[in-house]
């Protein structure tokens, strides 16, 4: 987000409550929208979800993917910039600079990926130099931080992912048009 609004200030910002993130992410969120004067909407599952995690392809469809396509075809979004990169993997090896996608009802809108060959370090060092502030959680060893159900701090010499829990669904979520 910090690095759009460097090219754009007024960028419109989709963060997906899923109802199960860290208090830490939903108050770096909140705190990102008044320091940085960041427009961040928060959209959230039409329906409520109780079984965080149960069947993790259920589970993050309804929680992320389907509200994060409802934001994108109602706020008309034409471009959604992301901040994933090929290391995430699961996936995302593949994945280009720019790519047409399709939300699940088909409405159509291109996925911008500018720091697709970045590294873990790379992004760590731009936001240093550039004073941005991270989670919280970050600083007590959680490197790849998502819902709390299944993420786990990485353990030590472990991989920026390996603190997501083995069977999580990201390449099944890519298939089903999530980033």
């Amino acid at each position: 987000m910090y690095l759009t609004q460097l090219v754009k200030p007024d960028v419109r910002g989709i963060f997906v409550d899923t109802g199960a993130h860290f208090r830490e992410t939903k108050t770096v969120t909140t705190v990102w929208g008044m320091l940085y004067k960041s427009n961040i909407i928060t959209v959230k599952p039409s329906v409520k979800y109780i079984n965080f995690a149960v069947d993790k392809t259920d589970c993050c469809f309804n929680n992320k993917v389907k509200p994060q396509h409802d934001a994108i075809r109602d706020l008309g979004v034409k471009a959604l910039i992301t901040g994933i990169r090929r290391s995430d993997g699961g996936g995302r090896e593949g994945a280009k600079p720019f790519e047409e996608r399709v939300t699940y009802h088909g409405y159509k809108y291109v996925q911008v990926n500018p720091i697709l060959d970045w590294s873990e370090e790379d992004v760590l060092n731009f936001l240093q130099l550039n004073g941005v502030m991270l989670n919280n959680l970050y600083y007590k060893g959680y490197r790849s931080i998502d819902c709390h159900p299944c993420t786990l701090p990485v353990k030590e010499g472990g991989t920026e992912r390996s603190g997501r829990i083995k069977d999580n669904a990201l390449s099944t979520l890519r298939n089903m048009g999530y980033y």
